[in-house]
């Protein structure tokens, strides 16, 4: 019972927005690192069922990397200047980095191989 009671108070302290500088960063940069995590499985997933994917839904991909890319490479540039560690700003950097070196020549390569 007193297990209860203590998970009880420990649910209510839980805080739903961050309260460090850093974390609100992270918080920021999550929704650009979860575009470029679901295209990527979208984009093999659309070429697996139709061979191949259409000039409409590359470049709608295209377009959500070259959106994503510079506000996480920003992002990790700042993340370097206020964040402690060096393990948030290498993840954001990652992230921004992989569109621009693998991705877009494979689109590019999908949209003009016609």
């Amino acid at each position: 019972m007193a297990q209860l009671f203590s998970l009880g108070g420990r649910l209510r302290s839980m805080q739903l927005l961050p309260s460090a500088r850093e974390d609100w960063i992270a918080l920021i940069l999550l929704p650009f690192k979860v575009c470029i995590v679901v295209a990527i499985p979208l984009l093999l997933l659309l070429v697996q069922i139709y061979g191949h994917s259409s000039p409409a839904e590359a470049s709608a991909l295209i377009s959500c990397f070259a959106l994503s890319s510079p506000i996480l490479l920003l992002g990790s540039m700042i993340q370097f200047g206020v964040c402690k560690g060096r393990r948030a700003p290498l993840i954001t950097l990652a992230f921004g980095t992989v569109p621009i070196l693998f991705l877009i020549p494979f689109l590019l390569h999908e949209l003009f191989s016609r």
